[in-house]
């Protein structure tokens, strides 16, 4: 069955189809791709070999397998190129590596699975330039796809407050204790400044001697909330194999949202951030002087958190934004289908 160009029909399969993952790189761009002419059906890999074996042969009837993030065995992945016509692979993690006690190498099984699966596969869709090397080294077709963030209608924002100045911290409980760390910063910086404050958006409140600290229950409207209200966002990661590969979607949300931010000079944070000087979108902090240094750079400068504000929200909008990345798909599909 031949499809034409603006025709083309994808099965998207994931193993975990309620992971934010999922959610980022896959079903966000669902109905936008059918704007484009491509219909995108998505199904979760059954875990019997049966369903599987079914599975595979639905797939007979798409242009393309868009496949998210699982690892298949060498078995399933010989399967699977028997069956598909076409298959993309798309990561957003060094799943190379393991996220906790990462080595300088690769675990040893996963980076055989994942040579093996990739390298059956007709393109990679990695999320950042990391992840790209990795590919490379076992597929022909590598396009960097980065992570897509949704922007607000409202593109400034009032650059000088009439009361403290807000710091913001977004995360999860995975991600916590890389706050943690950052605890003695923090109250160096209470030391240094008095007034300013922390809110903290995620799944336990921080304690800091000398700062305030309010803390929020992550929900998509406290979450939007302090996205409008705060000044200055926060993003200290650890300099790992697996964080390298990352990219961190608080920062691209800052940056939407027109927010100044410092995060730790780690993987994507590092082009995020741009040139240092006036063209700066955000500031890299190694270590603790220096994450101090810029915490009290950004509280005393309001006219620098607006012009980093206005430079971040430029660069999400032109390499971040939904329409941008839907487009790059489409293109990256019908490439794929026709090459």
């Amino acid at each position: 069955m031949t499809q034409h160009a603006a025709n083309l029909r994808v099965l998207a399969i994931t193993r975990n189809a309620g992971s934010a993952s999922f959610e980022q790189r896959v079903l966000a761009y669902v109905d936008r791709l059918a704007e484009r002419g491509i219909q995108v059906r998505w199904e979760v890999m059954p875990r019997s070999w049966f369903g599987r074996g079914a599975q595979r042969r639905r797939a007979r009837e798409f242009d393309l397998v868009w496949w998210h993030r699982y690892l298949l065995s060498p078995l399933s992945a010989w399967a699977w190129r028997r069956s598909a016509r076409k298959i993309v692979y798309d990561f957003d993690d060094a799943i190379m590596y393991r996220s906790r006690g990462t080595g300088p190498k690769p675990d040893f099984l996963r980076n055989f699975k994942f040579t093996r699966w990739v390298g059956r596969c007709d393109a990679a869709l990695p999320a950042s330039e990391f992840l790209a090397k990795h590919a490379r080294a076992c597929c022909a077709n590598v396009t960097t796809i980065p992570m897509g963030v949704d922007l607000p209608a409202q593109a400034d924002r009032p650059a000088g407050p009439d009361g403290p100045v807000e710091l913001l911290w977004l995360g999860s409980r995975a991600n916590f204790r890389y706050l943690a760390e950052l605890r003695p910063a923090l109250e160096d910086l209470a030391r240094r400044r008095g007034g300013a404050r922390l809110r903290v958006v995620g799944s336990q409140p921080l304690e800091v001697d000398g700062l305030h600290v309010d803390y929020r229950p992550w929900s998509p409207q406290e979450q939007d909330l302090a996205l409008g209200q705060c000044h200055i966002g926060l993003c200290p990661i650890p300099d790992t194999p697996w964080t390298q590969g990352k990219c961190p979607y608080k920062v691209l949300q800052y940056m939407a949202h027109s927010m100044a931010w410092v995060g730790s000079p780690v993987g994507e944070n590092l082009i995020a951030a741009g040139p240092a000087g006036p063209e700066a979108r955000g500031l890299c902090a190694a270590g603790h002087p220096q994450w101090v240094e810029a915490m009290e750079r950004l509280i005393d400068d309001a006219d620098l958190r607006r012009r980093m504000g206005q430079a971040g929200r430029a660069y999400v909008q032109a390499r971040h934004s939904r329409d941008a990345i839907a487009d790059r798909l489409a293109a990256t599909f019908r490439q794929i289908v026709s090459g």
